[in-house]
């Protein structure tokens, strides 16, 4: 449930991103909400993609080469670790938006690999927000992809 509730969290926020204008970049902070929490929840968050006008995609990997090979291992790259991993990038647009238009060959990123990139974050890489209750709000200050991770109030199942 746990994995599943990650990778939800990740395609919400990357199509809550694509589908942000340019009003978005002239913002100082934004918030990102998660609703339905159950109280006592861990909510933590680690931007893993940002806005870069250089790149084909307008987006690119933040500059924290551990989130950079978490994506480059789950989606098989062996390329050298200061890549931009446009293609990966692609792939999850197109996951996203199976009719985004995208470079030819391009093909969409799995939940499986989403899940593993989520995954092989590590820990110490997120945040925690304290302001727990049943509705989360973090406020940010840079557009761009979060992976964010909710974990249930000890004793609990459900998030």
């Amino acid at each position: 449930m746990k994995k599943i509730k990650k990778i939800l969290a990740a395609i919400m926020t990357l199509a809550m991103v694509l589908g942000m204008s340019m009003t978005t970049f002239a913002a100082d902070s934004a918030t990102i909400q998660v609703n339905n929490l159950e109280e006592g929840t861990t909510v933590k968050a680690v931007q893993v993609i940002e806005p870069d006008a250089n790149k084909t995609t307008g987006w690119d990997f933040v500059e924290d080469l551990e989130i950079r090979n978490a994506y480059a291992t789950a989606f098989e790259k062996t390329a050298p670790q200061d890549q931009d991993y446009q293609d990966i990038i692609w792939s999850l647009i197109l996951y996203v938006d199976s009719n985004a238009t995208v470079p030819e060959g391009t093909i969409a990123a799995t939940a499986e690999q989403i899940n593993n990139a989520l995954n092989a974050i590590p820990t110490n890489k997120y945040t925690i927000n304290t302001n727990v209750g049943t509705t989360n709000v973090f406020t940010v200050n840079n557009a761009g992809v979060y992976a964010i991770d909710a974990e249930p109030a000890q004793g609990s199942d459900t998030v």
